[in-house]
């Protein structure tokens, strides 16, 4: 009797990166407690940490809150007890920027400091935007405080423990624990367009009040799932939300106007413990340039189906776009899935692959009866739309056994 082939992937793994668009404004957020992805305010052109790519991971322990300025991102550390910083683009992170903390969960930044919320010491914190003159308690008082914003005037914070919205002045006097208060379980801040905005995880929604604390609206997004954080633009709000709803139980970057309308629940979707969002102000200008190449393909692990006897190879593409083998001519089929899996910042397609019935394919076969081992050099390209075609080559060879 025949014995069945068994296909193996043989050689090396070429992972393929293309210039990274570098566009001045953007959409980032805290993902998986540990890294920062970016997109347009769209939700279009995500891009995650990858090796050697645009954005490296920040290899942060227990990230919560994220906050931009013109140079820097900033990020609270639970676990290590500190404010974390990196430059803008993600290199040169530094974990320990400012040391000695509890455990913040919130960061914002001005023009000349740094503020944080201590989830632990149940104090907000201040430091010049250097590092230098840390003020661990420099407003007191505060419930598991759990997120925070500032404005020209003052200091916002969330009282996860206190159902409230706090408040100070930028120098730390006049506190004001109840600012806003009969909230459920509030945690993250903003302001911008003229009022306070906050995600509330006991009820799933985002609320907003004036910036007096007036005409308090709880609900103005429902269905928010757990929101972790929160972020405005000069249009639209957006929030982090961790674990998503029992009906989509997946986390994911969530938009809508100021007023709450147009939600969009799931613009970045399928995230992994999303709890930190934040926007460069700065507005993103159209793109003139020519088009440029698609962004990175990679390809991942490889499986082998008994029952078929072809291979399955993962292929990781930052967004949707065309697939196509181009060479060998041998049997193939690519599975975008439907909606296209979201996993680890990236679109997941699975690639199979058999000697199919052509010429190369009755190559492949006979090299295989004779040598048991027939390898080929597999060419693909992927393009996004509007882009140009990128082209990956992966070495791999079917082997029988």
């Amino acid at each position: 009797m025949r014995r069945p082939l068994i296909l193996l992937l043989l050689a090396l793994t070429v992972p393929l990166f293309a210039s990274q668009d570098r566009a001045e404004a953007a959409l980032y957020w805290l993902h998986g407690f540990s890294s920062v992805g970016r997109a347009n305010l769209d939700g279009s052109l995500p891009l995650w940490p990858l090796p050697n790519g645009w954005f490296p991971a920040l290899e942060a322990e227990g990230a919560c809150g994220l906050a931009i300025d013109a140079q820097h991102l900033y990020w609270g550390n639970t676990s290590g007890g500190a404010v974390g910083r990196a430059t803008i683009d993600g290199t040169a992170p530094n974990q320990a920027f400012i040391s000695g903390l509890g455990a913040p969960c919130g960061v914002a930044a001005t023009g000349t400091h740094v503020y944080w919320s201590d989830f632990a010491t149940n104090m907000i914190g201040r430091a010049n935007l250097d590092g230098s003159g840390v003020e661990p308690a420099f407003a007191q008082g505060a419930a598991r405080p759990c997120g925070i914003a500032v404005d020209e005037a003052h200091v916002y914070w969330a009282n996860q423990g206190g159902e409230s919205i706090g408040r100070a002045n930028l120098d730390g006097s006049d506190v004001d624990q109840q600012f806003i208060s009969g909230l459920g379980s509030p945690c993250g801040v903003a302001v911008g367009g003229g009022h306070v905005y906050w995600g509330d995880q006991g009820l799933e929604s985002i609320g907003r009040a004036a910036l007096d604390g007036s005409n308090v609206e709880t609900t103005i997004v429902d269905g928010a799932g757990e929101p972790w954080d929160v972020a405005v633009s000069d249009a639209y709000l957006f929030w982090a939300d961790r674990w998503g709803t029992p009906a989509d139980p997946n986390g994911g970057i969530g938009r809508a106007s100021l007023d709450g309308g147009g939600a969009n629940h799931d613009l970045i979707p399928g995230l992994h413990n999303p709890t930190g969002v934040a926007v460069d102000s700065r507005l993103l200008a159209p793109d003139p340039s020519p088009a440029r190449p698609s962004d990175y393909l990679r390809f991942g692990r490889l499986t082998h189906d008994r029952t078929t006897g072809a291979l399955q190879l993962i292929v990781y593409v930052p967004a949707r776009g065309e697939f196509t083998v181009k060479s060998p001519t041998i049997g193939w089929s690519i599975d975008k899935g439907n909606p296209p899996p979201w996993v680890g910042g990236t679109f997941r397609w699975k690639l199979r692959l058999w000697p199919g019935k052509g010429r190369v394919g009755k190559r492949i076969r006979r090299q295989l009866r004779r040598n048991g081992r027939a390898p080929i050099v597999l060419r693909v390209t992927y393009q996004q739309e509007g882009r140009l075609p990128l082209e990956g080559t992966k070495r791999l060879a079917f082997l029988r056994r």
